[in-house]
């Protein structure tokens, strides 16, 4: 971040637990504005469902394209919800977005890029 042009970074899957909080407050304190939080909120089955579709139509077979890799993230993502506790009973919470879906559509597509150009 320090040595890129950007002004405007994606933190990606984080913070996935009370560690990796406080070490972005000690750290970041001060230094970056965060907008707002962004969860993809939908059942384990449905991530998998999803996973396995997204394997099965990709010409270039990736590492983590296997089923029980992607139950290890699923599994990894789930024990990172109780951190969102956190944003949910501070002020926080207010500027962020909890998308709920449950079916494939363009929707989440476009919903997230409203969200992250407004």
């Amino acid at each position: 971040m320090k040595n890129s042009d950007k002004t405007i970074f994606l933190a990606d899957g984080f913070p996935r637990n009370q560690e990796n909080l406080d070490v972005w407050n000690k750290r970041m304190e001060g230094k970056v504005d965060v907008q707002f939080l962004l969860l993809f909120d939908l059942e384990g089955e449905t991530m998998l469902k999803r996973l396995l579709y997204r394997a099965s139509q990709s010409k270039v077979k990736r590492d983590d394209d296997k089923e029980e890799v992607m139950k290890k993230r699923i599994a990894t993502f789930e024990k990172s919800l109780p951190i969102f506790e956190i944003f949910e009973i501070s002020d926080f919470w207010e500027s962020s977005f909890n998308l709920c879906y449950s079916s494939f559509s363009n929707y989440i597509l476009f919903s997230c890029l409203s969200i992250i150009i407004a």
